[in-house]
């Protein structure tokens, strides 16, 4: 068996010269930044400093006034169950209740002696206005009630 030896310049040149599978298969854009490594550096590094810049020149607002009118609405009826407090005080308010303007959400639990209904409106809604038709809605709703039912606030 006979072993060719070939000086170590020769290796690097034919190593050189066939770049390997992998280095084959990688596609274009990989290949241009993999052997120009500065450039893949600067370019990283001007993307960060812009990011960096649109960052700190963004307006922004450490607290925004919001406001959004939302109500709760308690009753009461001591010693009565919450099946009776629901169908006789409950659902008679929210009855009332779903016609008004600008509503968003509402929601109510019903307890043993009481029930609770919160309302909350849309963002873009006036809160003065919205609260008022919705004391407006619940007189309305006050002569349906039974007069043991108190506390509607």
């Amino acid at each position: 068996m006979k072993i060719e030896e070939r000086p170590p310049s020769d290796l690097n040149s034919a190593a050189a010269a066939s770049p390997s599978k992998a280095a084959q298969k990688a596609s274009p854009m990989m290949r241009f930044f993999f052997t120009r490594q500065i450039f893949g550096t600067l370019l990283c590094f001007l993307f960060l400093m812009g990011g960096l810049m649109g960052y700190l020149s963004m307006v922004k607002e450490g607290d925004p006034d919001i406001n959004i009118a939302r109500a709760m609405i308690t009753t009461g009826w001591p010693g009565t169950d919450a099946e009776t407090l629901e169908t006789q005080v409950t659902d008679k308010i929210e009855e009332e209740i779903k016609s008004l303007q600008g509503l968003d959400d509402f929601t109510s639990a019903t307890f043993n002696s009481f029930s609770i209904i919160n309302i909350s409106f849309r963002a873009e809604e006036p809160v003065a206005p919205s609260i008022q038709e919705l004391r407006a809605k619940v007189d309305d709703a006050d002569s349906e009630l039974p007069s043991e039912s108190t506390g509607r606030e």
